[in-house]
C-alpha cells in the first residue's frame, strides 16, 4: 500500500493533520510521500509502521524533527528530507534503521551534525549532504559505512581539508583503521561547489575510486594542488580539474593506467605536464583548452597511442607542438584553435584516423605537405 499526499502548502489543520491518528491502523503501508506539506512534526506511532519501506517529507518546510520511534521502521530503505529546512538535527535512533540504503538530507539548510549511530547503518549506499551550510563535519562512525558508493558533500563543509576518508574538520579523529575501511567502494568523488577547498590530502585509501568530478560551472576554484599520491588511485578512469588553481600535476599521474579522460580547462595557473604523462596508457581525451600559461607540452605525449581527442584551444602561449604527436594514430580530433604555433610538424600527417583539426586564430602560416595525407579528414578549421 502506498500512501500519497495530494494537497501541498494547504493549511496546518488540512485532512492530513487531522487524520494522523488513523495512519496507525495502515500495517500494511510499504510507502509514505508527505512531500511539500506544511506538517511540523511526524506522530511518534510512525515507529509502529514495520513494513514501511519508503518514507519522503520531502519540502516540508516547517517540519523540525523526525520523533525518536523513527528507529522502529526496520524495513525503512529509503528516508528523504531533502528542503526540510527547518530540521537541525537527527535523533540518534536513526541507527536502528538497519535496511536504510538511501538518506537525503540535500538543503537542510539548518542541520548542524549527524550521530554517531550513523555507523550502524551497514546497508547505507547514498548519503546526499548537498546543500548543508551549518554541517561542520563528518564522524570518525561514518568509516563503519562499508556499502557507501556516493557521497556528495555540501558547499562549505569543505572548509578545512578533505582528509582520504571524506570530508572531515579533523581529520586526526581517524585512526589509521577508520581510513582504511571509510568510503572503501567509493567509485565518484564530487566535490561540487566546495568554494573554500584549497587541497586534497592523501586520497590512495579510497582503493575503488573512478572518477573525481567538480562540475564544471560550480568548481573547486580555489583548489591548488593535488596530493602527490594521486598515482595510488588506480582505479581512476575520469579526472577533472577545470577551473582549479593547480600549477602543476604531480609525477604519480602517470600510473593511473586506467585513466580516459583527464580535464585540466581553463586551469589558468598551470604551466606544463610531466614527462610521465606518457604513462596513460587508456588515456582517450586530454582537455588543456584555456590553460594561458602552458607553453609547451612534453615529448612523451606520444606515449598516449589511445588518445582520440586533444584540445589545446585559448592555451595563448602555446608555441609548438613536439614532433612525437604523430604517433598518436588514434586521433580524431585536435584543436589547436588560438594558440601562439608558428609551424606544425610534418609528422601531423601520420595522424591517419584525424577527422577534425581546428587551427583557428593561431600563429600558423603554412600547412605542411604531410597534411595531405590525411585521408579521414573531414573539417579543416582555418582563419
Amino acid at each position: 500500500m502506498i500512501l500519497e499526499t495530494t494537497e501541498p502548502r494547504e493549511a496546518e489543520h488540512s485532512w492530513l493533520a487531522r487524520s494522523w491518528r488513523s495512519f496507525s491502523k495502515l500495517e500494511q503501508l510499504k510507502e509514505l510521500l508527505l512531500d511539500q506539506t506544511l506538517i511540523r512534526e511526524i506522530p511518534s506511532f510512525i515507529g509502529s509502521l514495520t513494513k514501511l519501506e519508503k518514507l519522503s517529507a520531502r519540502y516540508c518546510a516547517s517540519l523540525v524533527g523526525l520523533p525518536d520511534s523513527i528507529g522502529g521502521l526496520v524495513n525503512l530503505s529509503t528516508l528523504v528530507l531533502s528542503g526540510c529546512v527547518e530540521i537541525a538535527a537527527l535523533p540518534d535512533s536513526i541507527g536502528s534503521l538497519v535496511n536504510l540504503r538511501c538518506l537525503s538530507l540535500r538543503r537542510c539548510h539548518r542541520l548542524r551534525w549527524i550521530p554517531n549511530s550513523i555507523g550502524k547503518l551497514k546497508l547505507l549506499t547514498q548519503l546526499d549532504l548537498i546543500g548543508c551550510p551549518c554541517l561542520e563535519e563528518l564522524l570518525p562512525q561514518m568509516g563503519k559505512l562499508e556499502q557507501l558508493k556516493k557521497l556528495p558533500p555540501h558547499q562549505t563543509m569543505m572548509q578545512g581539508i578533505l582528509s582520504s576518508t571524506g570530508p572531515l574538520k579533523k581529520p586526526e579523529m581517524l585512526s589509521a583503521k577508520d581510513r582504511k575501511s571509510f568510503l572503501i567502494l567509493l567509485t565518484q568523488l564530487n566535490l561540487t561547489g566546495c568554494l573554500r577547498l584549497v587541497e586534497l590530502p592523501r586520497l590512495g585509501e579510497l582503493e575503488q575510486l573512478e572518477q573525481f568530478l567538480p562540475d564544471r560551472t560550480v568548481t573547486c576554484s580555489r583548489l591548488e594542488e593535488l596530493p602527490l599520491q594521486m598515482g595510488e588511485l588506480k582505479h581512476m578512469e575520469r579526472l577533472r580539474l577545470d577551473k582549479t588553481m593547480i600549477r602543476s600535476i604531480p609525477l604519480s599521474i602517470g600510473s593511473l593506467t586506467k585513466l580516459k579522460t583527464l580535464s585540466s580547462m581553463d586551469c589558468e595557473l598551470l604551466v606544463g605536464l610531466p614527462d610521465s604523462i606518457g604513462g596513460l596508457e587508456s588515456l582517450l581525451t586530454l582537455d588543456l583548452s584555456g590553460c594561458v600559461k602552458l607553453a609547451a607540452l612534453p615529448d612523451s605525449i606520444g606515449l598516449l597511442v589511445t588518445l582520440q581527442f586533444l584540445s589545446l584551444g585559448r592555451c595563448y602561449r602555446l608555441r609548438e607542438i613536439p614532433n612525437s604527436i604523430g604517433k598518436l594514430e588514434l586521433m580524431i580530433q585536435l584543436d589547436l584553435s588560438w594558440t601562439t604555433i608558428m609551424e606544425l610538424p610534418e609528422s601531423i600527417g601520420d595522424l591517419q584516423n584525424l577527422e577534425v583539426l581546428d587551427i583557428t586564430h593561431s600563429s600558423i602560416k603554412e600547412i605542411p605537405d604531410g597534411i595531405g595525407r590525411l585521408k579521414e579528414l573531414k573539417v579543416l578549421k582555418e582563419l
